[in-house]
């Protein structure tokens, strides 16, 4: 039998907040494949196909053989600089104007690295909850602009999942750009899309749009340490840290922030809680299996909260 009792609104919240202090999502680098494995590697998203920022010095930060120098070549912009002794390197271009396609080169250690297929636009960085995850094929999909024609210069990455209690060093697999088009624009975001489709015909020049979203997240998932702490969220950062070392007593710690919440808000003393076995609470059968609102129940016929199974 499956059971069902109703708790509030900000219970709800409460618990996605802790739980959310211990997702952070890997957007800071990447790395990309390079042959042989002397060969310079690239972090970030500046990949095959991707598009980079007109107008704006581009850097390049990467990794090659300790002490050698390194050469990036795009376009008509040249850029050396030397590998430190971690292999880690920074390159310096001039800012381009909007065209492309190009191909990037970088030489250094004993090889050559190629990202080709590049474009020079604007790049926009669509961010947030279940409103910017919302994929075009589940929201206006039957409008003619769910629909369009390929568009080259228009080039589409969505980040993947992942949690860490730090910001990753690079990201496990190279998010692949692709060019707008009915293969590619369906499983992306509609908000992100019907935007950048906008800029496209407006703006006239290339654009990149970066999806990377997570429905239900909280801004403090998104934060950093520093940030967290200068919020008023310092035990939130605590229990973060916490759980790079010792998952079981952060996520002990968390428990407990929670437990103390509902026990202060119900009167419910320790051990008598709706998550224990012999929960002093009216528990009831669930009518049928769907939508709460649905059930035939009339103090949840217009209830917005949490329903605990």
């Amino acid at each position: 039998m499956i059971t069902y009792q109703s708790t509030s609104r900000a219970a709800s919240t409460i618990l996605s907040g802790i739980a959310a202090s211990f997702v952070t999502i890997g957007l800071a680098t990447a790395a990309v494949a390079a042959a042989p494995d002397t060969a310079p590697s690239l972090d970030g998203l500046v990949g095959d196909h991707g598009v980079v920022q007109r107008g704006q010095p581009i850097l390049l930060r990467g990794r090659s053989v300790p002490g050698r120098p390194v050469t990036a070549r795009l376009s008509t912009r040249t850029a050396t600089a030397t590998a430190d002794r971690n292999g880690r390197f920074t390159l310096r271009l001039e800012p381009l104007a909007a065209g492309g396609p190009y191909d990037l080169t970088l030489t250094g250690g004993d090889g050559v690295t190629t990202v080709r297929d590049l474009l020079i636009g604007d790049v926009f960085l669509c961010s947030g909850q279940s409103n910017m995850e919302l994929p075009v094929n589940a929201a206006q999909d039957l409008i003619p602009d769910a629909h369009p024609a390929l568009d080259d210069q228009l080039r589409l990455v969505t980040i993947p999942k992942a949690t860490s209690e730090t910001p990753l060093a690079r990201f496990a697999a190279m998010p692949q750009w692709a060019a707008a088009g009915p293969d590619t624009v369906p499983g992306f975001s509609a908000a992100c899309f019907y935007m950048v489709q906008a800029l496209r015909r407006s703006e006239g020049v290339p654009i990149g749009a970066i999806h990377a979203s997570w429905g239900g997240s909280r801004i403090s998932a998104w934060m950093s340490d520093t940030a967290l702490r200068s919020a008023g969220l310092a035990r939130a950062a605590d229990l973060l840290a916490l759980h790079a070392t010792d998952p079981v007593a952060a996520e002990r710690g968390a428990s407990t922030i929670w437990e103390d919440w509902w026990r202060r808000g119900t009167g419910d003393a320790p051990g008598r809680e709706p998550w224990q076995p012999d929960a002093a609470i009216d528990w009831k059968p669930v009518p049928r299996i769907g939508n709460f609102e649905q059930w035939g129940v009339p103090a949840l016929a217009d209830y917005n909260g949490m329903v605990w199974y």
